[in-house]
């Protein structure tokens, strides 16, 4: 198994597919494909967030986007082909992410929430709840303003 950074738009439908693959299974909705490209596009060379995938051999099995603020790490986004569940990809890449979040002096990761709409989830109810669109675009504000 490997895990490597995503840099290269080519390898946005597989990133998604793998995200929808796990969307649809927990029967929830999934942000639209054009916010990923964007991420890749805008935030990924900015430095303010981190896309990865994981291979089983050469086959696309898992996938994270993270956003790395301040002293923490926010998970925002993971998935995987389930016929490599038993293959704990996503767990290969939380280690990646603590790995380069250690070196990089992070002093937290937050997993992000869990669980389907609706259901009382007590352990991440104090969490606040956050729009992706408005979570980048927040983002490229802030990017946009720091070059000027």
């Amino acid at each position: 198994m490997t895990v490597e950074e995503v840099h290269d738009r080519a390898l946005i439908p597989t990133y998604y597919d793998l995200l929808m693959q796990t969307y649809r299974r927990a029967r929830v909705p999934l942000t639209d494909r054009s916010f990923f490209e964007a991420v890749l596009d805008i935030l990924v060379p900015a430095g303010m967030a981190k896309m990865f995938l994981a291979r089983v051999g050469d086959l696309p099995a898992a996938v994270s986007l993270e956003l790395p603020y301040k002293q923490g790490i926010f998970s925002m986004f993971s998935g995987y082909d389930s016929k490599f569940r038993d293959a704990y990809t996503n767990d290969l890449i939380v280690w990646c992410i603590l790995e380069w979040g250690e070196k990089n002096r992070y002093q937290c990761f937050d997993f992000g929430g869990a669980g389907h709409p609706g259901e009382n989830m007590a352990h991440v109810s104090s969490k606040p709840s956050l729009d992706a669109h408005w979570l980048i675009l927040a983002a490229t504000l802030m990017f946009t303003t720091h070059l000027l």
